[in-house]
């Protein structure tokens, strides 16, 4: 037995050029949406299904037994479909209808119409396609909706039984077998993949922080921090408020879809203190020695200038590696009238 999908359209009585309107979907056990017979655009493990309708029985054979979206878009032309309603079906609401609304169309004109049907875990057709899910799409067709009556955007008599009204294409250019069907295969599959990775960030303590990453073929994401999943950080930003030095750490998204997980590159949130108040003295044969209060695994590099006016401060290497005690860097050229100076952390 084979599930269709009927689609009708009421458009309340009205003078009104555009009215809203109420769609419905129906299964039953028609041909109109049914998997391919082709078992190489099947899921591995999903041979079973081979040109069968969606129907109950059907879908309990399924891998991971999906449910299914059904998703109508319309438009006054071919070229300018946008989504109006989806409704989702499992097979095991046979004969029962689906209404939900449908926003307003022109009554008494050509209406342009296509049908998508996918996994429900996907946003749409395309999505389900690129990550090896399955999905289907009928030809776009138009129908005339009518002011006070139903109008079905389908042809449920026999032995055609289309997802779009008669007279629309020809018989000859419906699948054989399967005449005015939408068929349902499953993509390419492909592992998920990371196009721009995450970052390191430098911030003042109490400052906000955030990490991104940029993917595709993505069902999921997971953030870590040191190697631990984060509850809730399931998007591709991670945002990160009142950074403390607890926060500090090596940050990683986990990224999956059906096929398999990648795993980012580390990024390296470093929380900066409040800067500390520094000293400075000055001894024969030493130079100027500058004391300062130290994060410990941050770099400090101390630099100067002659003049405040100077258009850049001239490194006097070599930088330091902290280890959280009082850190005394030098200048050990020979001495000036006047010298301003500061210390760079990172």
């Amino acid at each position: 037995m084979k599930t269709s999908l009927l689609l009708t359209l009421l458009l309340a009585s009205t003078t009104l050029a555009f009215a809203q309107g109420k769609l419905q979907f129906a299964n039953d056990s028609q041909h109109l949406v049914y998997f391919s017979p082709d078992t190489s655009r099947l899921a591995p493990g999903d041979a079973p299904v081979a040109g069968k309708g969606v129907d109950s029985p059907t879908l309990g054979l399924l891998s991971g037994a999906p449910s299914f979206v059904v998703a109508l878009y319309a438009g006054v032309s071919p070229s300018a479909l946008t989504l109006q309603t989806t409704t989702t079906f499992n097979g095991a609401s046979e004969g029962r209808w689906n209404s939900v609304n449908l926003t307003g169309l022109p009554a008494g004109t050509a209406v342009w119409f296509q049908v998508e049907v996918y996994d429900s875990r996907y946003a749409s057709a395309p999505a389900a396609a690129q990550d090896g899910a399955y999905w289907g799409e009928s030809v776009v067709f138009s129908a005339v909706p009518q002011i006070s009556i139903y109008a079905s955007i389908c042809d449920a008599s026999s032995p055609v039984f289309s997802t779009w009204p008669k007279g629309t294409f020809q018989i000859i250019d419906m699948p054989p077998g399967n005449l005015g069907a939408i068929m349902l295969q499953a993509g390419i599959p492909a592992p998920p993949s990371i196009v721009y990775q995450p970052t390191n960030q430098m911030v003042l303590a109490g400052a906000p922080f955030s990490f991104s990453v940029t993917a595709a073929k993505v069902l999921s994401y997971q953030w870590r921090f040191n190697g631990m999943n984060l509850a809730g950080a399931n998007g591709s930003v991670y945002w990160g408020f009142n950074a403390q030095l607890t926060n500090a750490g090596s940050y990683t998204v986990v990224v999956t879809n059906s096929v398999g997980t990648v795993t980012s590159d580390v990024a390296t949130l470093t929380v900066l203190l409040a800067g500390a108040n520094a000293t400075i003295s000055q001894a024969v044969g030493v130079g100027v020695s500058i004391s300062v209060a130290s994060q410990a695994g941050l770099t400090y590099l101390l630099e100067y200038k002659n003049a405040l006016n100077d258009p850049a401060w001239t490194p006097l290497p070599p930088a330091v590696t902290a280890t959280g005690s009082v850190l005394v860097l030098q200048d050990t050229n020979a001495p000036v009238a006047r010298r301003y100076y500061r210390v760079q952390r990172e």
